[in-house]
């Protein structure tokens, strides 16, 4: 479970960088490493009796990190945050983040329905492949908004449509 939770853990701060990279107050390396630490402690207190390593997809939406429009905060993030002296807002998250921490296997999405799906770390084959470092942030965040901004003109219409419908019904 540590090698998985790691991975998350590795994964997140490499976004949470990234997206400070540009803020004149940015987060300092010290808090950071905290961060890093409180929340791998406390995933791993999480997920300890919803952990299966011969039923890996049992706990899976226990074991997930869900970041959307509708659930902004996820709560062991916003502990892990707050117990070192960070805001929840200043790790400056993506809006909408799926992290799936499963036995043997790590993966992510950003965005819902149709967002871009990749995988962090395999230990399936015996031999930990991780691919932290063949994810292209940028790529995926490009790709993020472009949906974003579809699904919302798609909304529009569908208002458009039922304001439509809605003026020709007496």
């Amino acid at each position: 479970m540590k090698e998985e939770v790691s991975v998350a853990v590795r994964f997140l701060t490499r976004l949470i960088e990234k997206n400070n990279a540009n803020v004149s107050q940015g987060i300092e390396k010290e808090q950071l490493e905290v961060f890093k630490e409180r929340l791998g402690e406390l995933l791993c207190d999480r997920f300890r009796n919803h952990w299966f390593p011969e039923k890996p997809a049992r706990g899976q939406g226990y074991r997930c990190i869900r970041l959307n429009e509708s659930d902004r905060k996820d709560p062991v993030i916003d502990q892990a945050a707050s117990q070192c002296g960070l805001s929840y807002e200043q790790l400056r998250l993506p809006a909408e983040l799926t992290i799936w921490v499963d036995p043997k296997e790590v993966c992510c999405r950003f965005g819902e329905h149709q967002g871009s799906f990749c995988t962090l770390a395999s230990f399936k084959s015996g031999t930990g492949e991780i691919f932290l470092d063949q994810v292209n942030l940028e790529e995926i965040h490009k790709k993020t908004l472009e949906l974003k901004e579809k699904r919302k003109q798609r909304y529009f219409r569908e208002m458009v449509i039922v304001l439509t419908a809605a003026e020709c019904s007496f």
